[in-house]
C-alpha cells in the first residue's frame, strides 16, 4: 500500500471517530434529561387558623395568615367557659359550654354538631373547671367532673371523677368509663401514651390508665 493511500484510510478513519464522538456527546445530554424526574411545582404553603368561642354562643374560625374571620358557627348552650380542643387532623373542635356543664363537638367546615353530652343526669349536677382534653388519636376526650347530689335541703358532695367520652358515640353521649381523680383537677391533657393528665397548672399529677 502506498503512502497516499494509507494516509487517506487514516483520515477516513478519523472522520469516523470523531463522527461517532460526536453523536454520542450530542444524545448523552438528551438522555440524561428523559431519565431525570421533572420538578414539581412547590406546595401551596401550609395556612393556621385560631379557633376561639364568644358571647352569646359562638364559635370563630380565623385565618391567622389574613387575620379575618372566616366562619361562625352557633352553638346550642353559652358560651361560658368556652374551653376548646381540636381533633388531630383539624376537623373537629370540642368546647366546654353551658355554664362548665356541656361538650359539643362542632365540624369546622360545616358548622354540623356531631358530638354532644351533658354531664349532669338524672340528680347529680356536673360542672367541669375548665378540663377539657382529647387523645392523640382524637378517639376520646376526658373531662374532670367535680359533681353534687341534689338533696331536698342542701347539695351532697359526691366524689369527683375523671370521665372518658367516645367521640363517635355522636349526640347525647355518655362516658365509656370512669375514674376517681384529685378533687382540684381544674386542667387536663394528655400523657403517657394517650393517658390523661390532671391537676392543676404547676402541679399536674399522672392520671394514666390502661383498658
Amino acid at each position: 500500500m502506498n503512502i497516499s493511500v494509507w494516509s487517506g484510510c487514516a483520515l477516513l478513519a478519523l472522520a469516523l471517530l470523531l463522527g461517532a464522538c460526536s453523536k454520542e456527546a450530542t444524545e448523552q445530554p438528551a438522555e440524561q434529561a428523559a431519565a431525570e424526574p421533572a420538578i414539581e411545582s412547590e406546595a401551596p404553603p401550609t395556612r393556621d387558623y385560631m379557633v376561639t368561642v364568644s358571647r352569646p354562643n359562638i364559635l370563630n374560625v380565623i385565618d391567622l395568615h389574613e387575620n379575618k374571620l372566616i366562619k361562625q358557627c352557633e352553638l346550642p348552650g353559652s358560651a361560658a367557659p368556652g374551653t376548646l380542643v381540636v381533633s388531630p387532623d383539624g376537623n373537629i373542635a370540642y368546647t366546654l359550654v353551658d355554664a362548665f356543664g356541656d361538650v359539643y363537638g362542632v365540624a369546622l367546615a360545616t358548622c354540623e354538631i356531631v358530638f354532644s353530652t351533658n354531664q349532669s343526669q338524672g340528680d347529680i349536677r356536673v360542672k367541669s373547671i375548665g378540663s377539657l382534653a382529647i387523645s392523640p388519636d382524637g378517639s376520646e376526650i376526658y373531662t374532670h367532673q367535680n359533681r353534687v347530689q341534689l338533696q331536698r335541703d342542701r347539695y351532697q358532695l359526691q366524689p369527683p371523677q375523671l370521665a372518658v367520652f367516645d367521640t363517635r358515640s355522636g349526640l347525647a353521649a355518655k362516658p365509656v368509663r370512669t375514674f376517681d381523680a384529685p378533687a382540684a383537677g381544674d386542667h387536663y391533657g394528655h400523657g403517657c401514651g394517650g393517658g390523661a393528665l390532671s391537676g392543676r397548672p404547676r402541679h399536674l399529677s399522672h392520671g394514666c390508665h390502661h383498658r
